[in-house]
């Protein structure tokens, strides 16, 4: 493996060499940093330390998939019978049955069955069954389908959602999904490599009051198996919180003015962040940007003179846009650590030591944290509306384009051309894309290694 300095935002690549000369075959992005790494007939197998997600690499073109969960420490082998490793699905056993071991057996047809699932253009409908713990690997590959695909909930009538919203934080996916009915909107994890939805919200709740005016979840952000979303019925607006092993939806909090009072919803690993505007008052072109710690209460992190048009949350930190042309960051921590003077711009996308901004001049800026130094301006089209960038991948939207930028190179590739608007996020997978067509909500993946690829080209 090549593994990534900290200080830098690259991907940890498992690099293929021959082995009787030692010439480099391939080299491909990894999801994860694997502890333990398997090799057999064009296969690896990529486990952690702790309790974490089993990968199935394909060698030849850099596929991965989630095949399991396996225990931490644990060392699968894989041969020509298969994979075999420590199943870890059922998270209970820990308290219930802490000596237990469980062993399970992939066949390689299952894993490479797995490795080929097209990541097309796919309708999204509903379904919220979960895979028990005592279903083989087998059985839980034969019931996720592809990428997402799921059966109709059986306590409703069949519909056809359409997606209004949507987020991603490492695998996975957050999907608002509006309800055709006009009832309840509601929100969806979508875990990419697992080929796998569950629903998050509950039927009713919160999210679903039993009384409300028309409307429904505006936005949504995910940060690890948390999630934030907006309601708005009427004239009401409120900010939620849930994750997903729970069953509580939280309130975070009440913005005046509605919906015009909340600008932008952000999140990343452990952080949910939300910035409000103020309306009304003497200091209203003043905004605030608060954070979800695990209490579930919103709290104000930062205060702002001037309004905030978006915002972007890495790690521990929040890159505010403002409207004065400045885009401070925040330390959840800490609270302002840096600012820098970008101009005029529409969006903003934070990473490690780096700064990104989508300005009004048809452009994307590159800053580097370590001087405030503008370091690349790469044009990009005149109606870009989003922005977002990682491993030195910059993904563009227009309202029907998605457009994948070398943050290093300027070269920009159109990823596709969708029929109305368009949703899209990056992380380490690779990119999502969810848009709505004929009625239907559509979602669709390229995985990093295609990404590079494009980009190379």
């Amino acid at each position: 493996m090549a593994l990534a300095a900290p200080s830098t935002d690259l991907p940890d690549r498992l690099v293929v060499r021959e082995r009787a000369t030692g010439r480099r075959i391939a080299s491909w992005p990894l999801i994860e940093r694997p502890e333990h790494v398997a090799v057999y007939g064009g296969l690896a197998i990529l486990a952690g330390t702790h309790r974490s997600a089993l990968y199935a690499l394909r060698i030849s073109d850099g596929r991965i998939a989630q095949i399991g969960i396996a225990r931490g420490g644990d060392r699968p082998v894989i041969g020509a019978a298969g994979v075999l490793y420590q199943d870890d699905l059922d998270l209970a056993k820990h308290w219930t049955s802490p000596t237990e071991r469980t062993l399970n057996v992939l066949p390689l047809a299952t894993v490479r069955q797995e490795l080929s699932r097209p990541f097309s253009t796919t309708r999204l409908y509903m379904s919220y069954s979960k895979p028990t713990p005592a279903a083989s690997a087998v059985r839980r590959v034969a019931r996720a389908s592809v990428p997402v695909r799921h059966g109709a909930d059986p306590a409703r009538r069949f519909t056809s959602p359409l997606i209004s919203a949507m987020a991603m934080d490492g695998p996975r996916v957050a999907l608002a999904i509006r309800d055709p009915s006009r009832q309840c909107d509601y929100v969806l994890f979508w875990n990419v490599p697992w080929h796998y939805v569950t629903r998050l919200t509950r039927y009713s709740g919160s999210t679903c009051l039993a009384m409300h005016a028309p409307g429904g979840i505006t936005n949504v952000a995910i940060a690890g198996s948390r999630a934030i979303w907006t309601t708005t019925y009427g004239h009401e607006t409120r900010i939620l919180a849930a994750s997903i092993t729970g069953c509580v939806e939280w309130v975070v909090a009440r913005p005046a003015g509605g919906n015009n009072g909340v600008v932008a919803l952000s999140g990343d690993g452990i952080t949910l962040t939300y910035a409000l505007r103020r309306l009304t008052g003497p200091d209203r072109q003043s905004a605030s940007v608060g954070v979800v710690p695990k209490l579930w209460r919103g709290t104000t992190i930062d205060r702002s003179a001037s309004q905030i048009k978006a915002i972007s949350a890495d790690n521990r930190r929040v890159a505010l846009l403002q409207t004065d042309g400045v885009a401070r960051i925040v330390a959840v921590r800490r609270g302002p650590v840096d600012a820098i003077h970008v101009g005029p711009a529409r969006a903003v996308s934070l990473r490690p030591r780096t700064v990104a901004v989508l300005t009004a001049h048809r452009t994307v800026d590159v800053y580097t944290t370590a001087s405030n130094k503008l370091v690349h301006s790469w044009k990009v089209p005149p109606n870009s509306t989003t922005l977002d960038i990682y491993f030195g991948i910059a993904l563009v939207t227009t309202p029907r384009d998605v457009f994948a930028l070398s943050l290093s190179t300027g070269h920009l590739v159109r990823l596709m051309r969708a029929p109305g608007r368009v949703f899209a996020q990056i992380e380490a997978p690779g990119a999502a894309i969810a848009f709505n067509e004929s009625g239907h909500g559509n979602l669709r993946f390229f995985p990093m290694s295609r990404l590079e690829e494009l980009l190379r080209d």
